[in-house]
């Protein structure tokens, strides 16, 4: 029931901020609502639109002023909120197809939906997009192809160089 409540919730969200975000020139990459006892969290993960070198401190901070307004004007909440505005750091989700053909190059984690409940981790360097299939390259060099539908949860695995 919660989940439900909480999935509709973010769905409206998503509704209202996120062609505000892009004209701003903002990506809402992925936004997460947690119900609490007192109070929901609303984290809102932005990424500039154009580039990839990120979104900055002094962005963030001002796209929570602004979005905090929409909020307050736009939408209805049952219980106090509290919202967080950040970037989806270096270790990023990915959780649109674009976001696959954005990052070509980079390794990524992708956690499958599996048989019984279960989920399966594929690792590798992403090679991009195909008629809905993510294309990977393992550590054996061969080529995986996903299925985008089959996507439970999918990460940019940053590695530092030293």
């Amino acid at each position: 029931m919660i989940k439900t409540k909480c999935n509709r919730l973010r769905d409206k969200l998503i509704g209202l901020c996120d062609p505000i975000l892009e004209d701003k020139g903002f990506e809402l990459v992925q936004l997460e609502v947690i119900p609490g006892k007192r109070r929901t969290i609303l984290r809102f993960f932005l990424d500039r639109l154009s580039e990839v070198s990120g979104i900055t401190v002094d962005e963030c901070a001002r796209m929570n002023r602004e979005l905090g307004d929409i909020l307050e004007f736009e939408a209805e909440f049952d219980q106090p909120y509290v919202l967080e505005v950040s970037s989806p750091g270096l270790d990023r989700p990915l959780v649109k197809e674009t976001h696959f053909q954005r990052f070509a190059g980079n390794k990524a984690h992708i956690h499958t939906f599996g048989s019984a409940g279960r989920t399966a981790l594929t690792v590798g360097i992403l090679r991009g997009v195909e008629n809905h299939l993510i294309i990977l390259e393992d550590e054996k060099g061969e080529e995986l192809r996903v299925p985008f539908s089959a996507i439970k949860k999918a990460r940019i695995k940053y590695e530092w160089n030293r």
